[in-house]
């Protein structure tokens, strides 16, 4: 059921799984070229004999920005794309440079910097494409344009050292621009590399823990229809031999009775809450009747204790299905707050927004310290006495929280207490289907 739902929410976002994430940093870096194209313009504006420089690099700013839209409201753009937009670059370039000195122009070497680009932001053979455009375009320096003198000319730098030729500082300027730009687009490709490697990381610790869950549920089922009938048939007879008892007038026999029948209530919840309903998706479709359907139905399976829990916010909007399964989500996140707490009040906080809700439970306990915190949601992991509880309930919220899409973080201040957060986002409460896990 769980990785049915995913592949739900997969197919309803289909362009979310082909984002090429080095095309927004792409836009950015083509809105630099944009302003280097401007200063240019402004230059060649100055003198009165540069029309064609004019011109081309007006022509240069239009056309880079109009691919630029195109690129920024495409993010899955596929690479022939993506390449035609560098190819168009390097043309652009190269158009510029034959105008301001042609190959004696030192910038020519920032062609390097879109060869760089395609090797990365092209993640397929069209990438040869940029590179070949790029060679023949610095090539073809050497013959459309005459070598241009204004680079050969010297200048004082006026801090100690001896004159230089234009065209050396030029170089020294653009290798430093393109070293700059490769840098920068190293160091991003190898962040979207991290970042990706964090959420395959992720995905597959949630993957393993959704297959416990199942082999969890699986063996908890198997469990409940082998061991209902003898379950039934111990309390049957408990509650007889109970009755017996008070008519012979034997209170500790009608004792003993009453202890194995709240042992056999005790079995049947533990089994209860091992194959709950928990797993079942979250409904979203029709609204609860009650005022307040969440708190409503948590106080009422917590009965006498509900009169600990102070309740901020309200979430509307929900089904009943939903209230339902909420309600088994929240329980365990209560109950422990309620035990760590002892006898005072403990905080439900409901929030919600367009697109997620949240409800933060926070206790008023001794808190949690950093080994406890690490594996609290770890399964059969628990701090309570023997006979306590099992260390499934914060697991469970944390396995069923993940396959909506959601998350269960937990935060702990030593002396102070523990808050429980549950997130879960608005489309993981449209499915009402009921299929097992």
């Amino acid at each position: 059921m769980f990785f049915g739902q995913q592949a739900a929410l997969e197919q309803r976002n289909p362009k979310t799984l082909d984002l090429n994430p080095t095309i927004p940093w792409l836009v950015r870096l083509r809105w630099g070229v944009v302003a280097v194209y401007a200063s240019v313009l402004a230059l060649a504006l100055a003198s009165p004999e540069s029309a064609p420089i004019v011109g081309t690099t007006a022509i240069a700013i239009v056309a880079t920005l109009l691919t630029n839209d195109i690129l920024r409201r495409r993010p899955e753009a596929n690479d022939r794309i993506v390449a035609g937009a560098l190819v168009l670059d390097v043309g652009l370039l190269t158009a510029v440079l034959a105008l301001t000195g042609g190959a004696s122009n030192p910038f020519a070497i920032l062609l390097i910097v879109y060869i760089a680009l395609a090797s990365v932001v092209s993640r397929s053979s069209w990438s040869w494409a940029v590179v070949i455009t790029a060679v023949s375009a610095y090539a073809s320096l050497f013959f459309v344009a005459p070598e241009s003198h204004l680079w050969h000319a010297p200048i004082d730098l006026r801090f100690g050292g001896q004159p230089i030729q234009l065209h050396l500082a030029g170089m020294w300027v653009a290798t430093a621009i393109a070293a700059i730009a490769i840098t920068l687009l190293t160091r991003r490709v190898l962040l979207v590399l991290d970042q990706q490697r964090t959420t395959l990381l992720a995905s597959q610790r949630r993957l393993e823990r959704t297959a416990h869950l199942a082999s969890l549920t699986t063996l908890a089922a198997g469990a409940t229809h082998e061991l209902g009938s003898p379950l039934t048939t111990v309390a049957v007879l408990a509650r007889e031999l109970e009755r017996q008892a008070v008519i012979e007038g034997t209170p500790a026999l009608q004792e003993d009775a009453a202890t194995i029948r709240d042992e056999v209530d005790r079995c049947r919840e533990i089994l209860a809450r091992m194959s709950a309903g928990v797993g079942i998706p979250l409904g979203g479709l029709g609204a609860a009747d009650a005022a307040h359907p969440l708190q409503e139905a948590v106080n009422a399976r917590l009965e006498a204790r509900a009169s600990r829990l102070e309740w901020v916010g309200q979430i509307e909007g929900l089904s009943t299905l939903a209230i339902a399964q909420l309600t088994q989500l929240v329980l365990p996140l209560v109950g422990n707050a309620l035990d760590a707490s002892q006898e005072q009040k403990i905080a439900v906080t409901l929030a919600a927004t367009d697109t997620e809700l949240s409800i933060d439970v926070r206790d008023r306990g001794l808190g949690m310290t950093e080994e406890v915190l690490a594996r609290a949601v770890e399964p059969f992991f628990t701090t309570k006495a023997p006979g306590r509880g099992m260390g499934l309930g914060l697991h469970l919220v944390r396995v069923v929280s993940e396959a909506l899409g959601g998350r269960l973080v937990l935060s702990s201040i030593s002396g102070t207490g523990t808050t429980a957060r549950l997130v879960l986002p608005r489309t993981s409460l449209g499915s009402q289907s009921s299929d097992p896990l």
